[in-house]
């Protein structure tokens, strides 16, 4: 770059080898590249040098209150920026609170001419972010389905649950569907429960229950006015679909991300992983 504020910039790329859309051809290749630049920078909390990072926006200016952000909760000395990662988080006109040990910190400001970063501590009660990973146990939560019956997530103990977020206003969601469609035909008598937690925000009760017909989609289905709150502040979702396979237990045996060597949960290759971690038969068989 020969003039602006930056000489240079990384470009990351990721190559899907297996995802093909509609208006891909044969010889076409899907990759996805960053397209923000990330101001980064290390601030003192508690003694610990901790790593953080904001989308830059306006040139040389940051807002906390907007855009992606992050901070080195783990004390790696880097920022993991994955779309479940607690670590990260989209501001969307709010302040994020961030996890740093037993320390509960945001951003108050970041100025980048100034070289200048000022975090706010806050109490652990005001923290209402859910930490998900491998192995721990998902969050119970309260829903409702599109007949109005309210449900709790827990009623599924006992059984392996495909959950997935999703919505009809998303390409890539419905491009998922046969395979989901196909997964609750074929391991449904191994003991599998599909869940979904739908995010289309402007429908009719009505309008949708007749999509969800016309495209087979038999499971539960909780609306999204019943889960806002629980996808929004808990579990800030912001990429989708995303879906989790949890085990009878309740723990979480994947969450989709193949770079942590999780059963992978996309496409054909869902039925593979299905396949290969359910039992051969159902319980009492």
């Amino acid at each position: 770059m020969k003039a602006g504020f930056f000489t240079s910039a990384s470009i990351f790329v990721e190559y899907f080898e297996r995802v093909q859309t509609s208006k891909m051809t044969d010889d076409d290749r899907l990759i996805r590249q960053t397209t923000e630049v990330l101001a980064r920078g290390t601030v003192d909390v508690n003694g610990k040098k901790v790593a953080v990072q904001y989308a830059l926006v306006d040139k040389k200016k940051v807002n906390p209150r907007d855009g992606w952000q992050g901070m080195d909760a783990d004390g790696d000395g880097k920022v993991d920026m994955d779309n479940l990662s607690p670590e990260a988080a989209k501001a969307n006109d709010e302040v994020v609170i961030f996890r740093v040990g037993d320390t509960y910190v945001s951003t108050k400001k970041a100025d980048v001419e100034k070289n200048q970063i000022i975090l706010r501590q806050h109490e652990a009660k005001e923290y209402k972010r859910l930490e998900l990973y491998v192995g721990k146990e998902f969050p119970d939560f309260d829903f409702s389905d599109f007949d109005g019956k309210k449900h709790k997530f827990s009623e599924f103990r006992g059984k392996y649950v495909l959950l997935d977020i999703w919505g009809f206003w998303c390409g890539p969601c419905r491009k998922e569907l046969p395979y989901i469609k196909e997964a609750q035909k074929r391991f449904g008598g191994r003991n599998l429960a599909v869940v979904g937690l739908n995010t289309d925000a402007n429908y009719t009760v009505d309008s949708m229950k007749r999509s969800l017909k016309d495209n087979g989609m038999i499971w539960t289905q909780a609306k999204f006015e019943s889960v806002v709150d629980f996808l929004r502040l808990g579990l800030r979702v912001s990429s989708f679909p995303t879906t989790f396979l949890i085990a009878p237990d309740g723990k979480i045996l994947s969450m989709s991300r193949n770079e942590r060597k999780e059963p992978d949960l996309r496409g054909a290759d869902l039925l593979d992983s299905l396949d290969e971690v359910l039992p051969k038969s159902g319980p009492g068989n």
